[in-house]
């Protein structure tokens, strides 16, 4: 099409460097440029998202914040954006958050659960499948209602870390609540071996195994 394009060019009268550089123009230009269909197709998009952005900021970020996936710097640039719209990012909370971000008002965006590094699929599943019965109203009753398996020291600690069991234990901070956790999962896992050690004689259909409470202030 070069030739076409020059000769065609020539034959209309312009002279042949001109025309040959607005060839190369244009042949720079098609690494990057739309077809009709494509540009009549991202205009719509840009204006429907631009609507959504406008009228519901909300739910607009929180499907922007949920589409990056874990990818660190883009929701810094989507945080910074946001914060210039009056949209405000609420922590994550172990009983309100669900696994991706969520608009919870006009202006607020709760953070996902699964945003938090160091939580897997399992500990996630476990978590969830525990709050569908009942929230959780401590640390103690969120350990004892999960699965030790799913639930380690690292998932613990990366929970108190990002906020998500502050609500639950107003009354420490996170590296409070973070250590409370660790040491309280592990007296409890002592505890419930031990229970589980009792021979089978010893019990019958009746016995009701009790596991001892473990007091915060002996862990602290």
């Amino acid at each position: 099409q070069e030739e076409r394009f020059i000769t065609g060019g020539k034959d209309k009268g312009f002279d042949k460097t001109l025309v040959r550089d607005l060839w190369n123009m244009i042949n720079g230009c098609a690494d990057y440029l739309f077809n009709r269909a494509h540009a009549i197709s991202y205009s719509i998009l840009s204006y429907r998202t631009a609507y959504l952005k406008c009228h519901y900021p909300s739910d607009f970020y929180a499907a922007e914040f949920s589409s990056y996936e874990g990818e660190v710097a883009d929701i810094m640039k989507c945080m910074g954006d946001a914060r210039l719209h009056h949209v405000q990012l609420l922590p994550p909370d172990i009983n309100l958050s669900d696994r991706e971000f969520t608009a919870t008002g006009d202006l607020e965006v709760r953070l996902g659960l699964e945003a938090i590094k160091g939580l897997g699929s399992a500990a996630l599943q476990n978590l969830f499948e525990a709050r569908e019965i009942a929230k959780f109203v401590s640390v103690e009753d969120l350990i004892e209602r999960t699965n030790s398996m799913s639930i380690k020291s690292n998932n613990l600690q990366a929970l108190a870390y990002s906020g998500a069991l502050s609500n639950i234990h107003e009354d420490m901070n996170r590296l409070e609540i973070a250590r409370y956790a660790i040491d309280y999962a592990a007296a409890y896992r002592k505890a419930l071996t031990k229970i589980q050690k009792v021979s089978d004689d010893q019990l019958d259909m009746f016995t009701k195994l009790e596991i001892p409470k473990i007091e915060a202030s002996a862990l602290k």
